[in-house]
C-alpha cells in the first residue's frame, strides 16, 4: 500500500492495525475456514452426481469445524490453508507482522492495537482521529465461541505454532505459552 500512495499522503496519514494473540488467531481462523467449507457443502446441489462426493467430504469438514483437540498436523493444515487464502506475495511467512513491517523490518503503522483490548484501543484510535460519534460494530460473531481455555493443544502443536509465528510473538509482545 505504501508503494502505491503518494509519499506525503502516507507520511501524513495515521496508520493503525489490530493484532491478535497468535494462538487465538490460529484457532479462530482454522475453525472459520472449516465452517465456511461446511456451509458450502450444505448448499443445494444442481448436479445429483455430486451427492456421493459431497457426503464423503462433508463429515471431515464438519468434524474439523467443531475440533477441540489440535496436534501438529492440524496446525500445519491451518497454516497451509492460511497461505492459500491470505497469502502475501513475497512474504517469508504468514504472520500478522507481515502487515506491520516492511521488507527491511521498518514499522509501517503508527499504532498497533490488540484484539484483547479492542474497545479501549479503539477509543485511542478515535481520539487520535478526532472522531466522537463512531461505535465499534459487532460483526462476524461465532455463536459457539471456542476459546483457548476449552481447546487442547499438544506440546508439539504449541511448539509448531511458536516456531511458525515466532515473529508475531516477538513483535507484539505475546507470551509463547498458551493463555490460561
Amino acid at each position: 500500500l505504501k508503494a502505491i500512495l503518494k509519499k506525503n499522503f502516507w507520511g501524513k496519514s495515521f496508520k493503525f492495525m489490530v493484532v491478535r494473540n497468535s494462538f487465538d488467531w490460529i484457532l479462530s481462523s482454522y475453525l472459520y475456514q472449516y465452517k465456511l467449507n461446511s456451509e458450502f457443502f450444505m448448499r443445494p446441489l444442481k448436479n445429483p452426481f455430486l451427492i456421493p462426493h459431497r457426503l464423503k467430504t462433508l463429515l471431515p469438514y464438519y468434524q474439523n469445524s467443531k475440533r477441540c483437540f489440535f496436534d501438529k498436523k492440524h496446525v500445519l493444515d491451518g497454516f497451509n490453508r492460511f497461505k492459500a487464502v491470505k497469502g502475501i506475495p513475497g512474504a517469508k511467512s504468514l504472520t500478522q507482522s507481515c502487515y506491520a513491517f516492511d521488507i527491511e523490518g521498518n514499522l509501517m503503522v503508527d499504532f498497533i492495537g490488540k484484539y484483547e483490548n479492542l474497545y479501549s484501543d479503539f477509543e485511542k484510535i478515535k481520539i487520535k482521529l478526532n472522531i466522537d460519534e463512531v461505535n465499534l460494530p459487532y460483526e462476524n460473531s461465532n455463536k459457539v465461541r471456542k476459546t483457548i481455555k476449552n481447546i487442547c493443544f499438544t506440546k508439539e502443536a504449541v511448539s509448531t505454532i511458536v516456531e511458525l509465528w515466532k515473529n508475531d510473538f516477538e513483535a507484539f509482545d505475546y507470551s509463547t505459552k498458551l493463555p490460561k
